[in-house]
């Protein structure tokens, strides 16, 4: 009867767990070395390629500025081997001086004419950093006057955004922001965000709006002016989506409507008119009652 103990096979376990153990971590460093050569390899060869292009454009006529933020749109190159997913570089005399690559997931840095492999990539965090500017940062609105402002950025889609609606909201065309008041006055925060694009980073920029209460101009008042009649008469005021208040001293509007008088006399009626978004009136007109030819 042949066969193996249960204390064999567990020391047959033990030792084969302890052979991976040595051996997966030995395996996995040859597998990670052999990625990090081969984007070595991939960035010497997508260097290569970029300055080989370069020189051809040369030949035809067409030069690329030194500048110290290209990125892979602006010279497309094909070339052997694993082609970068994120490409930013500078370029002096169609020479690449310096330039970070991602590779075979793997941050690839090249400075004086040699290659080293770093980190795990991180895309977003290697791109230019963004830049907004506004034309101005803050502006006064009188409502219900709009205005606008301009943007320089790296063309990256535009929005902006209120802290506050109810003072000022904003819309944006183009490069232009234009900044509508609200119907309270105060200031508020409008941002302005410049989104990530493959080459730079999301920016913000903020622009300060203060709105002031407009001057409201589309009231009537009229007085009244007449020979006693003994009938009561009153002031008239209008303003389309006012409160309007009267009083009989200065100051003091505590009537809904406009006081009347019959007898004859001269009368003062004080008025106020409230207009949401639009600075108070507040004013005065007349009733003269004169006397009736009679007996």
């Amino acid at each position: 009867k042949k066969g193996f103990t249960l204390i064999e096979l567990l020391a047959v376990i033990v030792i084969l767990a302890l052979i991976a153990l040595i051996a997966v971590p030995i395996i996995l460093n040859v597998i990670e070395d052999s990625k990090k050569s081969a984007a070595v390899d991939s960035a010497y060869g997508y260097i290569e390629a970029l300055e080989n292009k370069i020189a051809q454009q040369a030949l035809l006529g067409i030069t690329y500025e030194d500048k110290d933020d290209y990125a892979y749109e602006d010279i497309k190159v094909d070339m052997k081997g694993t082609k970068p997913t994120y490409v930013k570089f500078s370029l002096e005399k169609g020479i690449i001086k310096t330039g970070v690559f991602c590779i075979n997931n793997y941050t690839v840095d090249y400075k004086n004419n040699k290659v080293t492999v770093g980190e795990i990539c991180n895309e977003e965090e290697l791109k230019y950093p963004g830049n907004i500017e506004l034309s101005e940062t803050k502006g006064v609105y009188k409502y219900p006057n709009s205005g606008t402002f301009t943007v320089k950025h790296h063309g990256g889609i535009l929005t902006c955004g209120t802290s506050n609606e109810k003072v000022a909201t904003c819309f944006v065309e183009e490069n232009k922001v234009t900044v509508i008041p609200g119907k309270e006055k105060g200031s508020a925060t409008i941002t302005v965000v410049s989104e990530s694009t493959s080459k730079y980073k999301r920016a913000q920029a903020a622009y300060i709006a203060t709105t002031e209460e407009g001057t409201l101009n589309s009231y009537t008042v009229i007085g009244y002016k007449g020979i006693y009649d003994e009938e009561a008469h009153g002031i008239t005021v209008t303003s389309s989506g006012s409160t309007i208040k009267y009083g009989e001293e200065e100051g003091i509007y505590d009537l809904d409507e406009s006081p009347t008088y019959s007898d004859v006399g001269t009368y003062t009626v004080y008025y106020q008119i409230e207009t949401e978004g639009y600075e108070t009136v507040k004013g005065s007109e007349t009733v003269e009652i004169t006397k009736a030819e009679g007996k």
